[in-house]
């Protein structure tokens, strides 16, 4: 970037001065080259952009005649400024979400336009450049490469969000070690948190790109054509994984999505074993998650088996009095003494319980949004609670590249409200704008 800057490269060289075509069409895709450079792997490394996009006075890419002699020295002029135009959203990503810069903007607002960049991106794509959903294979490499940078850019510009969502519910989902009064049955704790619509959407949308990335890695990784030692496969599987891990344990993801962690893992550890050195660090790192992500769940569990066994054996007869006179078992709903209260509407519905095992979890972990004040809320009274019977060690069914599409996150409803949304809307001070400040440095590491 430095050599380019000094001979000019970000700046257009009068015609008089270079004749021929093709060595002015050179000059101007290997300064766009350095840019892309610039951009992906400054992102990758959590370090600053080298120059501001105000500063490059350069043309963009264009197709000279004939083609035939364009095809045989030149990139394609369609994926470079693809590629250009997706690397400038990254370094505004970076920028304006993962610095110590101070904005007028609210964290939601910033992130509104980036995703509107994103959207118009996708939307505008070539069609040469788009992805063969029913036969990834025929698609050429590059394009999808192109693809899972697009959705490593989503997972970017929303993930600050889910992290947000996830904490919120760490912090606040503990059962009430007293929930009921000693054989009244009524209710002594409830606490109601309410989450707003747009991290709902910006966390789903986070989630959506996490899963399209890993199957499109894991369908490459099945049919042999993924790079043994490819950095950007390992980073993208790495990135992807830590998002499935997370959303395992909220209520818009699905605990079947630790699933897809462990198969990243052990992915992981193949691209290792041929040598790949880049995974052999993300391998490390993901490895450390699950140690962390096992002693979680067994504290966690400890605390609320505790708790619900204090809550059954302080309110079991009045509860099972109660749901008898419903007409409900206590163990029609798969929950025991707190279930049979809440199907029969004698409490208030308690938050959704984290998960604490992949392969069990109400349905409403994988049920669609709600409204905000209904959120994180067990099913309504008047429906059983059933329970999730998913197979922790079964690939899920519906990960695979067939399901998602790259402009998956922006065709649901929420999303596109979300992106319709005036700055007005959006300029009142969020709950995640606190706890963005107060995580700067977590978000300013490296290896972003």
């Amino acid at each position: 970037m430095r050599m380019g800057l000094t001979i000019g490269l970000n700046h257009n060289i009068p015609e008089s001065q270079l004749i021929d075509p093709v060595e002015r069409q050179h000059r101007i895709q290997i300064w766009w080259t350095i840019y892309i450079f610039d951009r992906m792997w400054g992102s990758k490394m959590g370090l600053p952009m080298q120059i501001l996009d105000e500063d490059i006075h350069v043309d963009m890419p264009s197709t000279i005649s004939p083609r035939w002699r364009h095809e045989e020295e030149l990139s394609d002029t369609e994926y470079m400024t693809a590629n250009i135009k997706l690397a400038r959203i990254v370094g505004e990503t970076i920028t304006k979400l993962y610095s110590r810069r101070k904005y007028q903007e609210t964290f939601l607002q910033r992130v509104q336009k980036l995703l509107k960049a994103l959207k118009n991106w996708v939307e505008t794509l070539p069609e040469s450049l788009r992805l063969n959903m029913e036969d990834l294979e025929s698609s050429k490499k590059p394009i999808v490469s192109l693809h899972m940078a697009f959705n490593q850019c989503v997972i970017l510009s929303t993930r600050p969000t889910l992290l947000h969502l996830l904490m919120t519910l760490s912090q606040s989902q503990t059962p009430a070690p007293n929930a009921y009064r000693s054989g009244s049955g009524t209710e002594t704790e409830s606490e109601n948190i309410s989450v707003s619509q747009p991290v709902l959407t910006l966390s789903e949308a986070c989630i959506h790109a996490a899963r399209h990335s890993h199957s499109m890695i894991l369908t490459r990784w099945i049919n042999g054509s993924m790079p043994t030692f490819g950095y950007f496969h390992a980073h993208y599987l790495f990135s992807s994984a830590l998002i499935l891990a997370m959303s395992s344990f909220v209520p818009i993801g699905n605990p079947s999505d630790m699933t897809a962690f462990d198969s990243a893992l052990d992915l992981l550890r193949s691209m290792t074993e041929n040598g790949n050195l880049a995974a052999a660090e993300f391998h490390t790192n993901l490895e450390q998650v699950k140690v962390c992500l096992d002693a979680y769940r067994e504290v966690k569990g400890l605390k609320i088996s505790r708790s619900e066994s204090s809550a059954e054996v302080t309110g079991a007869a009045a509860i099972n009095a109660q749901a008898s006179a419903g007409g409900l078992s206590s163990s029609a709903s798969g929950f025991p003494g707190i279930s049979s209260a809440l199907v029969s509407g004698t409490i208030n519905p308690p938050l959704h319980p984290m998960p604490l095992d992949p392969s069990t979890s109400t349905s409403a972990s994988a049920a669609p949004l709600m409204p905000t004040n209904e959120l994180l809320t067990s099913p309504p009274a008047t429906q059983p609670i059933q329970s999730n019977t998913t197979d922790a060690h079964a690939f899920p069914v519906r990960d695979t590249v067939s399901g998602y599409t790259t402009e998956m996150a922006f065709l649901e409803p929420t999303m596109q409200d979300f992106l319709a949304q005036s700055d007005i809307d959006l300029g009142l001070l969020h709950p995640v704008d606190t706890f963005f400040n107060e995580a700067e440095n977590l978000y300013t590491c490296h290896e972003l």
